[in-house]
């Protein structure tokens, strides 16, 4: 890993995965940083495109005001997709 992804990451307080374009840009739109993108497996081998994001420090606290769930905005419609993993670093 080169330097300038070392410091970009370095910055990131809070880091999620998510599986729609839509909830990727809501999170954006709230502060958060786009780092990554890969392809994964679903259940029946399905093939998905995952997004990682990250809270980076600059942006402030972390609360309620700059998550997607405050602004209304669905993260998944079906219970299945809602699941994501949350790392705080």
């Amino acid at each position: 890993m080169n330097q300038t992804k070392n410091r970009m990451l370095s910055e990131i307080v809070e880091v999620r995965e998510l599986a729609h374009p839509q909830d990727v840009n809501a999170h954006i739109q709230l502060g958060w940083k786009l780092l990554d993108t890969y392809n994964a497996t679903g259940t029946q081998e399905k093939q998905l495109f995952k997004y990682c994001v990250g809270w980076p420090k600059s942006a402030g606290a972390l609360n309620t005001q700059n998550t997607v769930a405050h602004k209304g905005i669905s993260e998944s419609k079906n219970i299945s997709d809602r699941k994501r993993f949350i790392y705080s670093l």
